[in-house]
């Protein structure tokens, strides 16, 4: 959920640079809210499969 929310706020400020006309900026800002995107969905993905194999764990030794 952080990586998210600064994700959006790279995003935004990429947005106003863009609407300012300033595209180097622009493109390094929306580089970032990327990276951050790809990083808060990589570290959900893997917290999703450690509680699936968690349950699996639990079911097995039930």
């Amino acid at each position: 959920m952080p990586a998210g929310i600064v994700s959006i706020v790279y995003a935004v400020q990429a947005n106003s640079a863009y609407d300012a006309g300033n595209f180097a900026e622009h493109a390094r800002l929306a580089d970032k809210a990327k990276f951050w995107l790809i990083l808060g969905t990589a570290g959900a993905v893997v917290l999703w499969v450690l509680y699936f194999l968690g349950l699996v764990a639990q079911v097995v030794q039930a």
